[in-house]
């Protein structure tokens, strides 16, 4: 299904600016915002845009013209994962739940049932499933769910980087549809395809992957930015790069024709043809 919000959004800006390729002015985040931690697109009607950092979870209406804090505020957004109807919002070692507006906190900050700081969380709603990337003191682990996040059991992640950056997961539809978790290393991308029991690298992306994104709508789509904004179209399999570099990517969960990505200048870039133009 079309994103047709957000997409008739990033037309409008098109039009507006009455430009051709590479597309619209970048806009401006929250000039609070600080370094980005994240930024992702909710599968929600209006198709908000959130980037969390230090300084809090800061959401977007209108593709950058303007932002607003979440309320209450949200301190320290280190990373989000997605149910079916919520949204986990990861503050370090708490987290909380909000609708997928953004605009909602249903269950208030509390400590995760498993020691450590969260820096990175990968969705995969239509299984139930969710991982988190946790710091623990000088290391990382890495835990499961696949109940919403009510239980968490803790992953091998056998062949993992050292260090990973973000991870996400990129699912196929059915009960037995097939998930592949991703991984962004200073050294690459790594892929797990038994949901975080053993990775591997894949020779398709280059080394300095600093984050990376997929999206509900199909499995097939994954963005990288190495960081140069890098896109594939066959699970990672290749890759192919777009005309702008970045720190944090995402991907509309419902159009893959509509990317967004948080440059190395602080500025938020959107695309409506799949990465062609920025």
């Amino acid at each position: 299904m079309v994103n047709r919000g957000v997409l008739a959004v990033v037309m409008a800006a098109l039009a507006a600016a009455s430009c051709t390729p590479p597309g619209p002015d970048s806009r401006a985040l929250h000039p609070r915002t600080g370094e980005p931690a994240f930024i992702t697109v909710t599968n929600h009607a209006r198709a908000p845009i959130g980037v969390g950092s230090a300084s809090g979870l800061w959401v977007t209406l209108d593709v950058g013209r303007s932002w607003a804090g979440a309320r209450p505020s949200v301190s320290r957004a280190t990373a989000i994962g997605y149910t079916t109807s919520r949204a986990i919002v990861a503050r370090g070692s708490r987290y909380e739940i909000r609708d997928l507006s953004l605009a909602t906190q249903v269950v208030f900050a509390r400590a995760w049932p498993f020691p450590g700081s969260v820096v990175s969380l990968a969705s995969d709603p239509r299984h139930s499933r969710l991982w988190a990337l946790v710091r623990v003191d000088d290391g990382f682990a890495l835990r499961y769910a696949n109940d919403g996040g009510r239980y968490w059991w803790e992953r091998p992640a056998a062949f993992l980087c050292a260090e990973p950056r973000a991870i996400a997961a990129a699912s196929e539809p059915g009960r037995l549809g097939l998930v592949r978790l991703f991984a962004a290393c200073a050294d690459g991308l790594y892929a797990s395809d038994d949901l975080g029991v053993s990775f591997r690298r894949l020779e398709s992306a280059p080394a300095d992957v600093r984050d990376v994104a997929t999206a509900l709508a199909d499995a097939d789509t994954v963005v990288i930015a190495t960081p140069v904004v890098r896109i594939s179209r066959d699970r990672g399999e290749t890759f192919t790069p777009a005309a702008v570099s970045a720190s944090r990517v995402a991907v509309d969960p419902r159009n893959t024709a509509v990317l967004f990505a948080v440059g190395l200048n602080g500025r938020l870039y959107a695309s409506a043809d799949g990465g062609r133009h920025f």
